[in-house]
């Protein structure tokens, strides 16, 4: 026992030196150390109330706030101090416990009930409990105007008003600069979607709030911002747009560089396709997207979309079509979406498709939303329109477009996409007309522009049509439509145009002969003063007639001139096979966008039949005609020609021909054409066919089949059926009847041509004589 006594007086004295030591460290901040005392003496204090306290402050001072709360809670009766209350109290808002940390408070605050600091503490303790009311009213009762103000600013983001609580941290900063108000506000910029102001505050202050994390989140939505702000901006043209967007992708680059491990590091990414795509470099944009779809399980939607656009841009179109519809599965009422889905529809070619969906996307699309007119509705109902036009039907287009004209009729794109059907249907100086109308609201237009070109290069205005494309150029040179100008331009101002047809056949008739063959060929040259082409001809023809083969050879030189919707030729050429020398001039000028008339005149014409020109018989022709092009569905044309023959015959011709078409879908057009002819002859023998009178009429119903599209690129079919009856003075009228089936291709804006086959049954002196002959039409601009 004497042993025992005298170990507790030596040990005792030595652990309160310990106890002394801890509460010292911890005055001094090196927390961990005493800490550590605390834990190995707290076996024997225990019982100890002044330990109790010291030990719960210090775990809480240490961060150790869920040991200290559980400590405080096994010791609740004690009479707590109210340095270790408010030390609990912040543990237990640490914790997010506020409910017991505004109980402690409130015990302070009994006490003290003057102590500022506490009721501060204590109302950002009602705020985080939600009791708002109730942090109102306390709030009322802080003097100073800097901590009220910092507290409806907390009280206002806590309730997610974050502009309301901006202005408070704003008014509380300005009362007394401090740390706490400033960060705060800079959080509140970049909620608002502000980080160019939240930077250049912290830049200011020289504060750096939140670390390296919110730094890294600050230079994310800079960038993000730059890529939006054409939304935001809509004065910023196209270039603009583009610079700003290439400085978003170089800040974005340099991040990637700088924080290689950052994780915002796929949100930039994420952006980076969105700016890519906006900046028009859409090789890069696939690129990105790809890498990133092969290591990221779920993508957003609206970086899918951007992938889409760049598909859609880059003339991919059905896998642009996967994505939007991919996107349209995340989210089904992503507008966007919806109207890439209708254009890559479009460009798929599944026009009938595109209809029917931009039709049901209007239909869903409410005109009002939120009160307010929604112009998605507008675009929605503009693309209905376009749906027709793009599927060839313009006059459905066109009903719709001029009744939404009349709904908007200041509405620039409803004005333009106008004037493109009016151009489309065969009237470009109404369509031109409208521009000038149009651009009393946009001047500065490149949709209306586009057109105005157009219109230009329609009506052979090609000094203008240079300039609308040097200037569209300068402005937005990666709009698609203003390249596709540039293309045209190029083809018009680099190019020889090689055209050339020809048939050969075999005929029962002894004025087509038993085997013909004919070749038209003539090459133009690359403008010259924008309205001038020089060409070179050669024509050949050959036949087995009843006489023998005659063969009929000329080569030729002429020039061209187009400008204002007038059109001038003029040659001279050697008949080589009969040394004859021939010339000719043409004429054609359309008086408005309806009627055209023209006039020409051969010397040695070329429709001199072969026949005569064995018995070296020539004639001269003259000719003319009006046209009357109402629009694409309906025309009429009047011919009218003399030939003056060397027997002395003079032949007159009147040809009547109405066009209508009767039947049209985006695939299919069934097409008719009504024909009336008559001649005349003064001679009545000759030993050419040359019937003193006869006559002809009849119908074609053309079945035009589009087999398929690509761009530039296009194949149709077509099958025709000719039927009509043949009146010739001395004889009876008969039937003839032909059927043609052909293939029409385009290929790249350069290349059109035409071939086909055809078996018809010809009337010759009351006798039907059958003719099978096979033809082609090749127009080719060489570069």
């Amino acid at each position: 026992m004497r042993y025992i006594i005298l170990l507790l007086f030596l040990v005792i004295p030595i652990v309160a030196s310990d106890y002394q030591d801890a509460i010292a460290l911890a005055k001094k901040g090196e927390l961990r150390k005493s800490l550590e005392i605390f834990e190995r003496l707290y076996p024997h204090y225990r019982s100890s109330t002044p330990f109790i306290y010291d030990y719960v402050a210090v775990l809480s001072w240490s961060g150790k706030d869920t040991e200290a709360l559980k400590l405080y809670e096994h010791n609740k009766s004690l009479h707590w101090p109210q340095c270790t209350l408010l030390a609990l109290a912040k543990s237990a808002r640490n914790a997010k416990r506020f409910g017991l940390a505004s109980a402690l408070y409130e015990k302070i605050l009994k006490e003290t009930p003057n102590n500022e600091e506490v009721r501060f503490a204590y109302i950002l303790a009602l705020i985080d409990a939600k009791r708002y009311s109730r942090a109102k009213q306390e709030i009322a009762y802080i003097q100073s105007p800097w901590r009220r103000h910092y507290l409806l600013g907390y009280l206002y983001e806590q309730k997610r008003d974050f502009f309301k609580a901006f202005v408070h941290y704003q008014k509380s900063d300005d009362a007394k600069p401090n740390r706490d108000a400033l960060c705060s506000k800079v959080r509140m910029l970049a909620i608002l979607g502000m980080p160019f102001g939240a930077e250049a505050i912290m830049q200011k202050r020289k504060a750096h709030c939140g670390g390296q994390p919110f730094l890294q989140r600050i230079k994310k939505d800079e960038m993000a911002f730059w890529i939006r702000w054409k939304s935001v901006d809509p004065t910023m043209d196209e270039q603009e747009h583009i610079h700003s967007i290439e400085k978003s992708i170089q800040k974005m680059d340099t991040f990637i560089q700088k924080y290689p491990h950052s994780p915002f590091l796929t949100q930039i990414l994420y952006d980076k396709i969105v700016a890519l795509r906006d900046a028009l470099r859409m090789d890069e944009t696939i690129q990105l997207y790809n890498e990133l779809e092969n290591r990221e399980n779920k993508i957003p939607s609206y970086v899918i979309l951007a992938a889409a656009d760049a598909y859609l841009y880059n003339r991919k179109p059905r896998k642009a079509l996967d994505l939007y519809e991919k996107v349209l599965t995340i989210d089904p009422h992503s507008f966007e979406a919806k109207i890439g889905k209708f254009y890559a529809l479009v460009e798929s070619n599944r026009l009938t498709k595109a209809i029917q969906w931009i039709d049901d996307v209007d239909k869903k699309e409410p005109i009002w939303k939120g009160g307010k007119p929604n112009y998605d509705k507008v675009e929605t109902a503009l693309d209905t329109a376009r749906a027709r036009y793009y599927a060839d039907l313009l006059a459905q287009a066109y009903e719709k477009l001029t009744f939404l004209v009349k709904k908007a009729p200041a509405n620039v794109d409803l004005l333009g996409e106008l004037s493109n059907i009016y151009r489309d249907r065969g009237w470009p100086r109404k369509s031109a007309a409208l521009i000038r109308f149009a651009k009393g609201y946009d001047p500065n237009s490149v949709a209306l522009d586009i057109s105005q070109a157009w219109n230009n290069y329609t009506l052979w205005k090609y000094r203008e049509f240079s300039k609308n494309v040097e200037a569209l150029e300068q402005r937005n040179p990666k709009n698609l439509s203003v390249r596709y100008l540039k293309k045209i331009y190029k083809i018009y101002k680099n190019s020889y145009i090689l055209k050339t047809s020809g048939e050969y056949g075999k005929s029962e008739s002894p004025e087509l002969g038993a085997h013909y063959l004919e070749l038209h060929t003539r090459l133009y040259s690359p403008p010259i003063d924008y309205n001038y082409r020089v060409f070179v001809l050669h024509d050949f023809a050959s036949s087995r007639l009843l006489e023998g083969k005659q063969i009929w050879r000329r080569y030729g030189l002429g020039m061209e001139y187009k400008k204002d919707a007038l059109r001038a030729e003029t040659y001279i050429a050697k008949n080589i096979s009969v040394d004859k020398t021939g010339a000719a001039i043409e004429l054609s000028y359309g008086w408005c966008d309806i009627f055209t008339t023209g006039i020409g005149y051969q010397y040695y014409s070329d429709k001199t039949p072969l026949r005569a020109l064995k018995y070296d018989i020539y004639a001269n022709r003259l000719y003319g005609s009006i046209d009357l092009n109402f629009n694409e569905l309906h025309s009429l044309s009047l011919s009218l020609s003399r030939m003056d023959f060397s027997d002395d015959n003079d032949r007159t011709e009147v040809d009547l021909l109405y066009y209508r078409r009767l039947y049209t879908t985006p695939t299919y057009k069934l097409n008719s054409y009504w024909n009336l002819y008559t001649s005349k002859n003064s001679k009545e023998d000759a030993p050419y066919f040359n019937p003193t009178r006869d006559s002809y009429i009849g119908v074609s119903l053309e079945n035009l089949l589009h087999t398929w599209r690509r761009y530039e690129n296009s194949f149709t079919q077509a099958f025709t059926v000719d039927v009509g009856y043949y009146k010739q003075k001395s004889f009876d009228a008969k039937p003839s009847q032909a059927f043609t089936y052909e293939h029409r291709w385009t290929y790249d804006d350069i290349l059109d041509l035409t071939y086909g086959v055809q078996r018809a049954r010809r009337i010759y002196d009351g006798k039907g004589e059958w003719d099978d002959r096979f033809f082609f039409n090749l127009t080719w601009r060489i570069q």
